[in-house]
């Protein structure tokens, strides 16, 4: 677009940010197809960053479609984020556009609840902990159709974030799929296609909900819980597991049983049809039958 673009369809701006300046609560900003790497600089964690679009109280942003507008991040000396925002409610939204390229993280939420919908995070793996999605700091956001598939690890819900995710799937990372810590998220009918290390990682009394969910096998551990104080309990029953073999579900799981300092037990309910039925019950006592 032209740099002297005034924001109206016929002449719009050529940068992400010029819209997202102009846009007062109540207006929405369209971005059209094609690909987007202008950064703005950011602070967090009272670091500096770098970010592609920066979210608004009360602003839409729309794109033209996951498969047509991109917000790409290109290499740089300072960690750039996809998506941003602190301290917005669920009066910012952002929908139908993908991040690509460099993004330490594809989306970074702290203490901030949007709207996320029909998004891929498909960012490179940059950096030593690179996520598609950091929700943090008491961030409780509403997604909906999102793909998680770029970083070392799908998606991070931690300090006392939660937030719900309907219709989701955290694609296969190197490292791990969901990572809790002190985190409460609800999924439902969202797809865990496995990860190179471990599935689920809940850890600091974290009680993820899921339902009607998929759930994958990981290369090392499917779900591993660990400071958790003891007698916890941590329910993923309602679930369809990798198999219908309990044994085999059993081996891929490291909860109290084997090893008591983790302090937790894991319900699930493995088998649901075919004449053969097992109750919810702790791990401990499935590895007993199973032995």
């Amino acid at each position: 677009a032209d740099p002297s673009g005034d924001g109206s369809p016929d002449h719009p701006f050529d940068q992400v940010a010029d819209g997202m300046a102009a846009a007062a609560a109540g207006d929405t900003v369209r971005l059209a197809a094609g690909q987007y790497s202008g950064t703005v600089p950011v602070t967090a964690y009272g670091q500096p960053r770098l970010a592609l679009l920066v979210l608004k109280e009360g602003v839409a942003v729309i794109g033209a479609g996951r498969t047509s507008t991109f917000l790409h991040a290109l290499p740089g000396p300072v960690y750039t984020f996809g998506i941003t925002a602190e301290n917005v409610g669920g009066s910012a939204t952002v929908s139908d556009l993908a991040v690509t390229g460099a993004c330490f993280q594809g989306v970074n939420l702290r203490n901030a609840s949007p709207r996320l919908s029909r998004l891929d995070l498909v960012n490179d793996i940059t950096g030593g902990s690179s996520v598609a999605a950091d929700m943090r700091d008491l961030s409780f956001p509403v997604v909906e159709d999102v793909l998680f598939d770029g970083g070392h690890s799908a998606l991070v819900v931690e300090f006392g974030s939660g937030g719900t995710y309907t219709g989701c799937t955290l694609g296969v990372r190197p490292n791990n799929g969901l990572i809790c810590n002190t985190g409460f998220p609800e999924f439902i009918d969202s797809v865990f296609l496995g990860a190179g290390i471990d599935v689920l990682v809940l850890s600091a009394g974290s009680q993820p909900a899921l339902r009607d969910c998929t759930l994958l096998e990981g290369d090392r551990y499917t779900v591993r819980v660990g400071l958790y104080e003891p007698g916890s309990e941590i329910d993923l029953s309602g679930n369809a597991w990798f198999s219908s073999d309990p044994a085999r579900i059993r081996t891929t799981i490291l909860d109290a049983e084997d090893d008591p300092a983790l302090g937790a037990s894991v319900i699930f309910e493995p088998l649901s049809g075919g004449g053969v039925q097992i109750q919810a019950t702790t791990f401990g006592k499935v590895k007993a039958l199973f032995r």
